[in-house]
């Protein structure tokens, strides 16, 4: 029923509407009026049944006081003027039939046993009329009279066919009516549907209803040509949006993609993506999106695409670039309408980078981490509030405290013995606000969970950019009493440096007195020994033979070299015991004075001298003087039997001294005896080869060793040798 309304133009919907009101209307007031009529019709005639009854019970009192039935017979014929009366009679007080009425021809009817009931009620189709027969206040029987009820059904139905006659009547001017007012409703709205049904085909929205009343209709078309000029501004908002969307969308430095929802085909791409993924828009807009994804998420993003109809999606996936690059990124997306197709729209953010730079962040902090574990020593993290928020495992030992304990619960303070704690929180505080003034580096007493003191450096530092600390805690309680037995071993030592001291001092007097003894008592018998060879030579030597002379001159040679040999030896002694007299020096001058010396002492040499610029040095110049003389009267000696000599002097700069060399194209040595060059009286090479007395190079090592320098020297046979000797540089501070 209710579809088959539904389906029903409006004008036959609004007439049915009309029709049943106004029929269930005019049935309602037909069936009240009825019942109405009905009420009143039966209500009148009890009331003449009644009074009938009433007269007859009045005229039956004697007739019943007197038994006389006949009399009361015929007092019942009376009831004959009432049509309706069917029977009658006359009860005594004992509830006894007294006297009875009969309409000849009707029914018989059965009388009710008992007949002192009064009142009335309806039974059968008939009034069954109870009236009591009083004398003297006292009730001596009741007369009972039964009257059918066809004068009443005869009545109703009258009533009823005329109130049906009405309905229709009514009922077919409602017809015409409905006819011809409901066009004042359905027409408008008719015409209001034909113009919503040709905008929605054609897609016009500048068409308009017309207005033709002022009512609820009126106001709806109104209300659906504003919904239209609405619809019409947003079409032109959308167009705008759309070529603003487009703008931005081709615009966008981020790669951007569309692609169909159900085919997940891809429909758009923007030039950012283009120039990032190395393809043309020909070649992207012919793939699927499964495409741009490795083997191994193909499934994934497909099983994926499906789950997302509307619903917003960020997620981190990998692209493939044309050259098959794979690519880290971050997608964004979001469901839109493309085209008139469900479609996706997707943002790209390459984030390959930035995973390259998390992962080696993640593990530069879990090298970190390591690192923080295995220091070797107590460590721990302070926040600004000195809350300890992590510790490492050497912390735990030193502190007796579990990290449970400590992380997140602790301060540092807790840790600081009472005398110490004013100075740690003023450099805790001003760590953070004046950093280069804090100490960095200092010595606090520790106290652990057991109440245990340690002796603890603490070396300390604000994490650039952020207010926490670094701290390394190393316990040098061990040290602390390894200091004092140092400090008692020193004392103990000074003690036994100022004995030895004594005793040295009075072994270099004996050493003087030494050098004295040989000074004076070896060279008396040499003098005295030269004195005769020489005494000899010019007084005898006409006398010796060749091989006499040559004796002699070889008892002379003999003692110039004994003078040599103590002479040298004595200058070694004194070298060793000489007090210094350091000062800056120019090493050039000293040199420069050497260098002329031994060009007058060997004037028939030709000899090639290559020095650079040296420097000036804090030593003992007359010291250094005879080191240089050492070092190139060796170079001149070695190198006598080339053609041509070349020796070189330089210098190199090296951490905190000076290497000096001294290079020459003699006849070197081998590497193998090398240890043995600086030693006293130490000879690499015969008399007969060249001359020497073998302390030469030892003064040098000991000069240099007292100028806190070293020596050594490299060389191969017959290709000459280099020796090197080092001098501190101490720059400005002596200088």
């Amino acid at each position: 029923m209710k579809s088959f309304i539904r389906k029903k133009p409006i004008k036959v919907k609004l007439m049915l509407i009309i029709m049943l009101t106004s029929i269930v209307s005019l049935l309602l007031t037909g069936a009240i009026v009825i019942l109405y009529e009905q009420y009143y019709i039966k209500q009148d005639l009890v009331k003449n049944i009644s009074a009938l009854g009433s007269l007859i019970a009045d005229r039956s009192t004697a007739a019943l006081t007197f038994q006389d039935s006949r009399l009361a017979e015929e007092n019942l014929t009376a009831l004959h003027v009432k049509s309706s009366v069917v029977a009658a009679c006359i009860f005594n007080d004992k509830g006894e039939v007294f006297a009875k009425y009969n309409v000849y021809g009707s029914e018989p009817i059965n009388f009710p046993v008992g007949g002192n009931n009064n009142g009335y009620r309806f039974e059968n189709g008939y009034l069954m009329l109870f009236e009591p027969i009083n004398l003297g206040g006292k009730q001596i029987g009741t007369v009972f009279i039964c009257a059918d009820l066809k004068e009443f059904y005869t009545q109703r139905q009258y009533f009823i066919f005329l109130i049906g006659v009405i309905i229709i009547f009514s009922a077919l001017v409602a017809f015409f009516l409905s006819s011809r007012l409901q066009a004042l409703i359905s027409r408008p709205l008719s015409h209001l549907t034909e113009t919503a049904q040709h905008i929605a085909e054609q897609k016009d929205y500048t068409l308009r209803a017309v207005k033709s009343s002022d009512d609820e209709t009126g106001l709806l078309v109104s209300a659906f040509n504003e919904m239209l000029e609405m619809i019409e501004k947003q079409n032109i908002d959308l167009k705008e949006s759309e070529t603003h969307y487009r703008f931005l969308f081709e615009q966008n430095p981020a790669p951007m993609l569309i692609y169909e929802l159900d085919s997940l085909n891809m429909l758009a791409v923007n030039d950012a993506f283009v120039a990032h993924y190395g393809y043309s828009k020909v070649e992207i807009l012919s793939f699927h999106l499964t495409d741009m994804y490795p083997e191994s998420e193909k499934k994934a993003i497909a099983d994926l695409s499906k789950k997302m109809q509307g619903l917003a999606y960020a997620g981190e996936w990998h692209h493939l670039k044309k050259d098959g690059t794979q690519m880290t990124i971050e997608v964004r997306s979001h469901g839109l309408s493309y085209e008139g197709r469900s479609a996706r729209i997707a943002v790209i953010t390459d984030i390959t980078e930035r995973r390259r730079v998390e992962e080696a962040l993640q593990v530069s902090e879990e090298l970190y981490r390591a690192v923080f574990e295995n220091t070797g020593t107590a460590s721990v993290l302070i926040e600004e509030n000195t809350v300890i928020s992590l510790a490492n495992a050497e912390f735990e030992k030193l502190s007796e405290c579990s990290r449970q304990e400590i992380e997140g619960k602790k301060s540092w303070a807790e840790f600081v013995v009472k005398e110490d704690l004013d100075k740690m929180r003023s450099q805790h505080l001003l760590r953070r606000e004046k950093q280069e003034a804090a100490l960095k580096q200092y010595e606090f007493r520790f106290i652990t969970k057991n109440g245990n003191i340690r002796d603890i450096l603490l070396t300390i530092d604000v994490i650039p950019g952020t207010k926490r600390s670094i701290a390394s805690l190393l316990d040098i309680t061990e040290r602390r009493v390894a200091e004092t037995e140092i400090q008692t071993l020193n004392a103990e030592l000074e003690q036994r440096v100022v004995k030895r001291t004594a005793q040295l001092e009075a072994a270099n007097k004996e050493l003087e007195a030494f050098s004295y003894s040989v000074s004076h008592d070896l060279r008396a018998p040499l003098r005295h020994a030269s004195g005769y060879v020489d005494l000899l030579v010019k007084k005898c030597k006409s006398d010796l033979s060749e091989k006499g002379q040559h004796y002699l001159s070889a008892i002379a040679d003999s003692v110039h070299q004994m003078g040599m040999l103590i002479d040298d030896l004595l200058q070694f002694s004194r070298t060793g015991r000489a007090e210094m007299r350091q000062s800056v020096a120019d090493m050039n001058v000293i040199l420069g004075e050497v260098m002329e010396s031994l060009r007058r002492d060997n004037p028939n040499r030709t000899i090639e001298w290559i020095n650079g610029t040296l420097p000036s040095v804090y030593c003992d110049e007359a010291m250094m003087k005879l080191v240089w003389m050492n070092l190139l009267s060796n170079a001149v000696k070695f190198t006598k039997t080339r053609e041509r000599t070349k020796i070189e002097i330089g210098v190199r700069e090296e951490d905190k001294e000076y290497v000096f060399f001294v290079r020459d194209n003699g006849v070197g040595f081998d590497m193998q005896y090398a240890q043995k060059l600086f030693g006293v009286f130490q000879r690499l090479h015969s008399m007969e080869e060249f001359e020497g007395t073998g302390i030469g190079l030892a003064n040098v090592r000991r000069i240099v060793l007292r100028h806190e320098g070293r020596t050594w020297a490299e060389a191969e046979l017959d290709k000459g040798a280099t020796f090197y000797f080092t001098l501190p540089n101490y720059k400005e501070e002596k200088l």
